[in-house]
């Protein structure tokens, strides 16, 4: 296998993961691996788009109450959370 083939199966593999996750985890689970790429929400999208998901939809906001709001959400319905303090490399369900 060549390293660009090897590139394009992980990219498979680790696309196949977070929806998997997202679709039979409730409440969504933290994954290792993404950890390092959830500083920020443009690191995010671009990590998902080189995945091959599409971008639905990113917030980045705080909310009335001060809590930051801070996701991308695929055309999938996954979703990727910001690292925070207690979660970090979260993926969920989007709702709806």
């Amino acid at each position: 296998m060549t390293a660009d083939q090897n590139r394009r199966l992980e990219n498979y593999l680790r696309h196949q993961e977070l929806q998997w996750i997202a679709d039979n985890v409730p409440g969504g689970e933290c994954v290792g691996w993404l950890e390092p790429y959830c500083d920020s929400v443009k690191d995010i999208a671009e990590l998902v788009r080189g995945l091959g998901f599409r971008v639905k939809r990113i917030v980045d906001d705080v909310g009335c109450a001060g809590e930051k709001m801070q996701w991308v959400e695929t055309t999938s319905r996954v979703i990727v959370y910001v690292n925070d303090g207690s979660s970090r490399g979260l993926v969920a369900r989007a709702f709806g």
